[in-house]
């Protein structure tokens, strides 16, 4: 699985939205040429190339690096050191073509031994650094970023594969350029030019994902109302205004949209649209000798943020920060922000990727230590492949709370960006109920990433197979700890069932607790030791007790039936959401000290419905 770097020929692949946002692929190969600038006075001449090659009719796709800004004003100073060229671009004879990403078959790749450039207490130095210069006049923000490390070998275009389809970004790229690999998984657009028209619309201000649909919400809002990401905002958005006014016909600068809110799958990010018609007589060269690199990744004024940065980073950024984007002989022209960019040395075997943000008065150094690793949390930590799954329970044609299962099963689709047809999902489950009249099973409904539906089912077994077990309130009084009997709705007596507690906590952090899918393998972790119980008590980092592996918990303390709240970490089950709906149980934090003083304990779900249950080894 060894990458050779000299094997690959140069290619471009671009998967960019177009002026109308729908998704194109371009696949840019066997160049008739390459312009290159390795020193800072070759970029002015290398971009004079690429606009003469385009006038000729070729298209041009490649990078420029964040050190070329050196090269395009000597008062833009950045840091020695870079390996890859200031400036890449291939030029092709033919359009590019738009290969079916379906199709791509590739060796397998190995990303692993991820490592920070800076300790956190390095990162806290810098960041009373920004704040002093904030102070003394120097700059109003800074866009500090740092370095995470890898080991890499394999196919590269298969990671961009894998990344793609994981986390879909507007403006992605891979490009191969022999020894370097640069796979960019960018949301921002730098600039587009359309018929004389540039759209730039700068990125500015993070915000984490939520872990469920409401918290998700809360994120959104908070981050389309912050102050501080706000001013962030604006202050770029104004640079840009001033930026653009340098090549801009007169008086056609204008900020189209202010602070609107994109989600991605790790973070929502604010984001506003410029706009402006170019003069007569601007073309590439005086594009970015007026706009590069973009205001969003340095800060604010240009000049000094820049310095700064230099000062305070230890390595250059080279196609990090820079940016990606090709030319067509109509004069189209398209350039993303290169950030979320991971650059793969094939001599040495590493990956670097670059993860930071702005850094205002108001910043606070934990924060912005946690926004720069949530940036990088789909790289490090990309998501295991899914489906949505519901669990019902079928009886006599009738699927119980059908209604709160279908609405968990699109929220969760919404919250993964996963596409749900409802008409096809309740064909489907009609469909299976005709073909088991009058029984009683145990449905599992399946909704794959690309939509398609599957449903399978298996009849009860006898603990469950009662309807009364749906009675809102349990069985009667009997003592569950110490193994004693609990009543069941259908006045049948029950022995409550062995369930134990887990040895180590889960995270609460895990996104992956809050929506029921197939990928469950930290459930099964903790599980297997226990194969002769009912089910497995879990609890979180905090000793907060969460739910079972299969359902959720309740218990009986002084009197009260309750159950935790979902923020401890925990899937919000259709039947806990029935009976907190009817008042039969209340959210209140739990933690493993109450197991002890609990007076019943039981297993919920809506399959099962009420099962009573004690603790062993506990």
């Amino acid at each position: 699985m060894e990458m050779n770097p000299n094997v690959s020929s140069p290619y471009v692949l671009l998967d960019f939205v177009d002026d109308r946002g729908r998704c194109r692929r371009l696949f840019f190969s066997d160049p008739a040429e390459v312009i290159v600038a390795a020193r800072p006075e070759e970029v002015l001449p290398a971009l004079g190339k690429v606009q003469r090659a385009v006038r000729e009719g070729h298209w041009v796709a490649g990078l420029v690096s964040y050190e070329a800004a050196s090269g395009l004003d000597p008062a833009l100073k950045v840091r020695g050191g870079h390996q890859l060229p200031l400036v890449w671009f291939g030029v092709f004879d033919r359009p590019p073509s738009a290969p079916d990403r379906s199709g791509v078959v590739g060796e397998p790749f190995q990303l692993s031994n991820w490592r920070l450039s800076l300790a956190r207490e390095a990162y806290d130095e810098r960041i009373r650094r920004i704040r002093r210069a904030i102070a003394e006049g120097d700059t109003y923000q800074i866009n500090f970023t740092m370095r995470l490390r890898a080991f890499f070998e394999g196919d590269e275009r298969m990671l961009y594969e894998t990344l793609l389809k994981k986390h879909p970004v507007p403006y992605a790229a891979c490009l191969c350029l022999g020894r370097f690999r640069v796979l960019s998984m960018s949301p921002e657009l730098f600039f587009r030019v359309v018929d004389r028209r540039i759209v730039t619309r700068p990125m500015k201000g993070t915000a984490k994902r939520g872990r469920w649909p409401e918290e998700d919400e809360r994120q959104h809002d908070w981050l389309a109302g912050s102050e501080k990401n706000r001013a962030e905002n604006v202050m770029i958005v104004d640079l840009l205004r001033n930026d653009l006014a340098r090549i801009a016909r007169t008086g056609s600068v204008r900020v189209s949209r202010l602070f609107e809110i994109e989600r991605y799958r790790t973070v929502f990010q604010m984001t506003s649209t410029i706009t402006a018609d170019l003069r007569d007589g601007v073309g590439l060269p005086e594009i970015f000798a007026s706009l590069f690199p973009s205001g969003s990744v340095t800060g604010t004024p240009k000049v000094s943020a820049m310095r700064i940065i230099a000062d305070l980073e230890e390595e250059p950024r080279e196609a990090y920060c820079g940016t990606v984007g090709f030319v067509n002989p109509q004069g189209e022209a398209v350039f993303n922000v290169a950030i979320r960019t991971l650059i793969i040395d094939g001599h040495n075997r590493t990956a670097v990727y670059g993860a930071g943000g702005g850094v205002t008065w108001d910043s606070g150094s934990r924060e912005e230590y946690e926004e720069a690793l949530a940036k990088a949390a789909f790289l490090v930590k990309p998501p295991a492949d899914f489906a949505l799954l519901e669990t019902m329970r079928l009886e006599n044609g009738r699927y119980v709370l059908l209604e709160r299962h279908l609405d968990r099963l699109f929220r969760s689709a919404d919250y993964f960006d996963m596409l749900v047809d409802r008409s096809e999902i309740v064909r489907a489950l009609e469909h299976h109920a005709r073909l088991h009249p009058g029984e009683t099973r145990r449905v599992r409904l399946l909704s794959g990433q690309n939509g398609a539906i599957h449903v399978e089912s298996t009849p009860l077994s006898a603990l469950s197979a009662g309807p009364a077990t749906f009675a809102v309130r349990p069985a009667g009084p009997g003592k569950v700890r110490g193994g004693g009997v609990g009543r069941e709705g259908n006045g049948s007596i029950a022995a409550p069932l062995p369930v134990a507690v887990a040895k180590k906590p889960v995270s609460s952090g895990n996104s992956f607790l809050f929506h029921k899918t197939t990928h469950r393998s930290f459930y099964e972790e903790h599980r297997e030791p226990f194969p002769d119980v009912l089910d497995v008590l879990l609890w979180n980092e905090k000793r907060e007790i969460t739910e079972f592996t299969n359902g959720n918990v309740v218990l009986e303390v002084d009197g009260r039936k309750c159950t935790p709240p979902v923020s401890s970490g925990l899937l919000p089950g259709t039947f806990r959401a029935e009976l907190l709906d009817q008042g039969e149980i209340v959210e209140e934090c739990l933690t493993l000290d109450d197991l002890v003083r609990a007076q019943r304990i039981w297993f919920i779900n809506s399959v099962r419905g009420w099962v009573p249950v004690h603790l062993i080894g506990y």
